[in-house]
């Protein structure tokens, strides 16, 4: 059957693609991809035997040299209908002065373009079609350097300025012999039988007290009652044996920079998040906490640094430091830090003291017992005097004689032993901290800091990021035009639904698996510029 020789050929030149396939063309309507290429046209051939593209090559009459510039062809075979076949100049022979050989291969990616659809699998990684700050969190496998530089850092002062004392009970006012005990009492969530007194350091009239008080407990010999003596932070205000909350809080504000990475302000919002950027927390102890900026519940710079203190003095004082609406959870104590602050006081005591205190009641009873018998011992003389009877009265002075011969010895005893215990040194309580260092330089706290890769690890990833998109790892249709420049699309099994030769859509395939570049302006191909690549919405 004889065919009417009624084919179509544009030999186009400038056509910026090439069969290596890592750039291609986005065209968003058939006319606007066949406007494009007819607009390259160099020669328009028309009347031209039937093509075939597997045969891949024609004859022109078209002188060689003319052909040097020329890397792209369409054609249509229009006895058989009005698609455009589109096909990559391989080379062009020479046959003779007027005519030439060009071997061709088919654009499986433009020939095709409108006649398949992308089915759901597994992408490896593209461009997101939004780049919202913590959007896109997936794992990278690019190196980002060992070292980070500190973005912005503050330190929150524990300031463990109040005075806790902890003390049995309490001399009795009407007579400082007698001790009074507390009575047992419910403080939060602990059933105390100690008596919790607090100061103040930074107040005078407090600072004052204390001292009076711990006298007061050494001078009536009762400082064994003073049960412990430590500070702790200032957040916890006044503690007292009526108190009923089970601990203090307080809310800490870290203002991080979501702006610019070590001075590079970034294209990609990616390198806000973690590995890149995030927040530690350090204690005075040197252990530290991360906490990663796209884990906050509320993605913004409102919701990102939101740090919660909680502490308690009851025991040992302690505190911990958590992130506020956090993974999810509105009190995050599984990620939070402890710091506990073991700040406890020295006073020296009185041994004297104390042995008075103890033998207070028997030194009274022989004391007594003396004057009893000097007062017996003078009455019986007066009597004796009165009615002759010196036997009596001489046995009754030698009663007064021997009550204060025994009250002058008890005397000589109780001096004798407050000089000898005067000359020993008191005993010290309370212990010499190992947080002394830290209390004294203000850095018993927490340290917040914001750690950054730094600038020209933030360069090299954002250049990548921009050129390859994000790390995607999920079962979705490929993204062909996420971005207003380019878009790049890499699959692991790609799968297209399509009434196309086998062969050309086992290319396609292989394609979309080996990493394709989409671009929106064919003027821009290759042509990354300054990475500038901004999401339609």
């Amino acid at each position: 059957m004889y065919i009417y020789p009624n084919t179509d050929i544009r030999i186009l030149s400038s056509v910026p693609l090439n069969n290596d396939y890592d750039n291609v063309m986005y065209f968003g309507t058939l006319s606007q991809q066949t406007n494009y290429f007819l607009g390259k046209t160099k020669y328009t051939l028309s009347n031209q035997s039937y093509q075939r593209k597997e045969r891949g090559w024609l004859k022109v009459n078209v002188p060689q040299n003319n052909l040097w510039d020329c890397s792209y062809l369409m054609y249509r075979n229009t006895s058989f209908g009005t698609k455009w076949f589109y096909a990559f100049i391989l080379s062009v022979e020479y046959v003779n002065n007027e005519t030439s050989l060009i071997n061709f291969e088919i654009d499986v990616m433009q020939t095709w373009f409108f006649d398949y659809t992308l089915e759901p699998c597994f992408v490896e990684r593209e461009h997101s079609e939004t780049d919202e700050l913590f959007e896109n969190t997936v794992e990278e496998d690019i190196g980002y350097g060992n070292e980070y530089n500190v973005q912005t850092m503050s330190f929150y002062n524990l300031d463990p300025t109040r005075v806790l004392l902890i003390i049995k009970g309490r001399p009795n006012p009407s007579d400082p012999t007698v001790f009074d005990p507390v009575l047992p009492n419910k403080m939060g969530n602990y059933f105390e039988g100690m008596r919790y007194i607090s100061f103040d350091l930074e107040n005078l009239s407090d600072l004052a007290l204390l001292k009076n008080t711990l006298v007061e407990y050494v001078s009536s010999g009762f400082e064994d009652a003073i049960v412990k003596m430590c500070q702790y932070p200032r957040f916890m205000g006044s503690i007292t044996t009526e108190t009923e909350e089970q601990y203090s809080q307080y809310d800490y504000k870290f203002n991080v920079n979501l702006v610019n990475i070590d001075g590079y302000i970034p294209k990609n919002k990616k390198l806000f998040c973690y590995p890149y950027n995030f927040i530690t927390v350090e204690n005075s102890l040197g252990n530290v906490a991360i906490f990663k900026n796209e884990i906050w519940n509320d993605g913004t710079l409102n919701g990102i640094g939101n740090f919660r203190i909680i502490g308690t003095p009851f025991g040992v004082p302690q505190t911990l430091c958590y992130p506020h609406n956090y993974r999810d959870l509105t009190e995050d104590y599984q990620s939070g830090l402890s710091l506990t602050i073991s700040i406890e006081c020295a006073w020296v005591g009185d041994a004297f003291q104390v042995w008075l205190a103890r033998n207070q009641k028997n030194l009274q009873m022989d004391k007594d017992i003396a004057k009893t018998e000097i007062y017996a011992g003078a009455g019986v003389a007066a009597f004796s005097a009165l009615v002759g009877a010196p036997l009596i009265a001489k046995q009754g002075i030698r009663m007064g004689q021997t009550g204060i011969t025994d009250l002058v010895s008890n005397i000589k005893k109780e001096i004798q032993i407050k000089n000898t215990l005067s000359a020993v040194p008191g005993q010290v309580y309370g212990h010499i901290n190992d947080d002394s260092l830290n209390l004294q330089a203000d850095l018993l706290g927490y340290r917040f800091t914001q750690n950054t890769i730094r600038q020209e690890y933030a360069r090299i990833i954002d250049e990548y990021f921009s050129r390859f998109g994000y790390a995607c790892h999920r079962t979705k249709v490929p993204n062909r035009n996420a971005r207003q420049n380019w878009t790049y699309t890499k699959t692991i099994g790609c799968e297209i639904n399509a009434s196309i030769p086998v062969d050309d859509a086992v290319k396609i395939k292989q394609i979309y698996d080996h990493g394709v570049t989409f671009w929106n302006n064919p003027n821009n191909i290759g042509n990354f510029g300054d990475f500038t690549n901004p999401t339609y919405s």
